[in-house]
């Protein structure tokens, strides 16, 4: 089988082998090492001349063994402008990492390189070895009392490992946290070597993280307009770790000098609330639509994606909200909260300015910073009306409000991979049009 592979040879120099850094690991009482792939860009310059051309020689006619290739002798002969010619010699850390898979795999490979500003093209055969056998790689769980080997798999020459054993899934390491598996201590990458591969973990903070009522949603009042439509004011569950208040995010370097933080400016506080509102809804609720409603459910769901209003207190159509006695999903028995959205979160938010927190100079390299944060219970005001017996319109004009939870701030340093401070564990609250549909068809017209 033929290939062909065209690249610029510098640029696969700087490939790295060595896979996520971690701040949760086990220590191993193993006793192996891994040996750094050897990676060198070959110069074959000559003072004074010009490259005028480059070509293989002592390439096998009978081909290559795989994992053999430095044991051939191979060449490279090289022309200059003054009609000189030089050979050197071509190893196999000459070749591009990329690249060097080829070399364990049985067949004919054609090979484009560009070597000091020159292009050179060859090609070899890899032939069976009946000397090479692969590589061992074995997978441990570091998690628990002691590391377990929970997989061993045989690898061909710089293939690439594949792990398919047991998941690892994220464990709750209390309310705020979970210890979640992000990948190997090495890269399952280009094996050059028997490996030992160790399962690497980070806490990972909740932010905003859903936690809906056992049925979904809950009617917490109604109330009929002048124009014969009927509002609904419907709780959906609970949001937590929303941030209220940060600094600019810094990038730390591992090991660089500690850092310590500071909120910035706090007033005016409207775009700081703002953004508050619109992290709630970006990361924490999802709109979905169940096709088979869309014959009994009318109406545009844009008040729920792109202009969506949110609301400094409870809409006073529906009088005075008391709290209620609900169940999460997740077995929490909560009361909701029925605190006014904007001057609670101000009058919180303003309590916490004069913190400050440091990170320590050997905090995993990424995105850091100041946030003061505290959960939310999210409730959604829908204006519904009556189409014809069993048929129902959305109308325009839904509306959020988010009413803090008491005594549940707290000022911590927050950290991400990238600027972006987003959900990432991913659960979210939801509401969709067949949840809409049995609001409305709930309801006494």
């Amino acid at each position: 089988m033929k290939k062909l592979v065209t690249t610029l040879f510098a640029l696969l120099l700087g490939s790295s082998l060595i896979g996520c850094n971690s701040n949760v690991s086990t220590p191993s009482t193993s006793t192996f090492t891994y040996k750094a792939v050897e990676v060198e860009m070959i110069n074959v310059t000559k003072e004074g001349v010009e490259i005028a051309s480059i070509e293989m020689e002592k390439l096998p006619s009978k081909g290559i063994k795989i994992a053999s290739w430095d044991s051939y002798n191979i060449q490279m002969k090289v022309m200059y402008s003054d009609l000189s010619t030089q050979s050197f010699s071509f190893k196999e850390k000459h070749i591009p990492l990329e690249y060097r898979h080829f070399l364990g795999e049985v067949g004919h490979h054609t090979l484009s390189l560009a070597i000091n500003g020159v292009d050179l093209h060859f090609g070899f055969d890899i032939i069976p070895n009946p000397d090479f056998k692969g590589y061992k790689c074995k997978f441990y769980n570091t998690r628990g009392q002691s590391e377990a080997l929970v997989e061993e798999v045989t690898v061909g020459y710089y293939q690439n490992a594949v792990y398919s054993g047991p998941a690892f899934e994220d464990v709750d390491i209390n309310i705020d946290t979970v210890e979640r598996f992000i990948g190997w201590d090495y890269s399952l990458n280009a094996i050059h070597q028997d490996m030992e591969f160790r399962n690497v973990f980070r806490n990972v903070e909740k932010r905003f993280y859903g936690r809906s009522v056992t049925d979904n949603y809950n009617v917490i009042s109604t109330s009929i307009n002048e124009d014969s439509s009927q509002s609904a004011l419907i709780y959906l569950g609970r949001v937590q770790s929303v941030t209220i208040n940060h600094n600019s995010p810094i990038y730390h370097e591992k090991g660089n000098i500690e850092e310590t933080f500071a909120f910035g400016q706090f007033n005016p506080y409207n775009e700081m609330w703002n953004e508050m509102n619109e992290s709630i809804h970006k990361y924490a609720f999802e709109y979905n639509v169940v096709p088979k409603y869309n014959t009994v459910f009318f109406g545009t769901s844009g008040a729920f994606s792109n202009s969506t209003t949110f609301l400094a207190n409870f809409e006073s159509k529906y009088g005075e909200i008391a709290s209620s006695a609900l169940s999460l999903e997740d077995g929490d028995n909560i009361n909701t909260s029925v605190l006014p959205n904007y001057s609670t979160t101000y009058e919180i938010a303003s309590n916490f300015v004069s913190e400050t927190r440091t990170l320590d100079s050997n905090s995993e390299s990424g995105y850091y910073r100041l946030a003061v944060t505290m959960s939310y219970d999210v409730y959604v005001s829908v204006s519904l009306s009556k189409v014809s017996s069993g048929r129902y319109q959305l109308l325009p004009l839904s509306k959020f409000n988010f009413a803090p939870v008491s005594e549940t701030q707290k000022v911590l340093i927050q950290f991400s991979e990238t600027e972006e401070f987003d959900n990432p564990l991913g659960d979210k609250l939801s509401l969709s049009n067949e949840d809409l549909f049995n609001v409305a068809n709930g309801l006494s017209w």
